[in-house]
């Protein structure tokens, strides 16, 4: 037998936690007891659950309901889950039964989504903090290991003003020096 004390595990591998996620087919899954199971196969309960989340956020709500074009509430929630919990991350989505707080995930949608933003969570910091998508996408590019000229065109701001954004960024997430925010990126998933 393996000893694997040692390895971090995805959610739902050997436990009833469970950890959504969405693949190839743009559709969510959820990982749990060992067994993948497709959105249209989600039990009833949990199906409830997400949709009682999804009225919650009645900021974000009406988007589902415009993404879908009247399709319907299983659409609707379909949606909620895909923007809200579709990035897989080792975090259980589901523990204990209770469905646990929305999150952000690099959406293979992001830059081309009339509703990003709007639909899907946002970054939140330790500190209650939640990053905007343009410190999100200047992390990205700061972690890709680009050039402060590069990040200023591809931001389409003045290289002047990259390091006072960055500044602002770091003090967000509580880093000392631009060389922090890549490690900082890959420990979040967002690089």
């Amino acid at each position: 037998m393996y000893n694997l004390t040692r390895h971090q595990l995805p959610a739902g591998l050997v436990n009833s936690n469970g950890e959504f996620f969405v693949c190839d087919d743009d559709q969510p899954h959820l990982l749990r007891s060992g067994s993948v199971v497709d959105f249209d196969q989600f039990d009833p309960k949990l199906i409830l659950l997400l949709e009682i989340k999804m009225l919650s956020e009645t900021k974000r709500h009406a988007y589902y309901s415009l993404m879908v074009a009247g399709a319907g509430r299983m659409a609707e929630v379909r949606q909620f889950t895909y923007c809200m919990y579709g990035g897989f991350d080792n975090k259980p989505d589901i523990i204990n039964g209770e469905l646990g707080e929305p999150e952000y995930w690099r959406c293979p949608k992001r830059g081309n989504c009339d509703f990003e933003g709007k639909a899907c969570a946002g970054f939140k910091l330790k500190s209650g903090d939640h990053l905007t998508r343009r410190e999100l996408q200047y992390i990205q590019l700061t972690a890709n290991g680009l050039l402060d000229k590069t990040i200023a065109d591809q931001l389409g701001i003045s290289p002047k003003t990259v390091p006072s954004f960055s500044k602002q960024v770091r003090e967000k997430c509580g880093l000392q020096r631009k060389a922090d925010i890549a490690s900082w990126a890959k420990d979040n998933h967002l690089a």
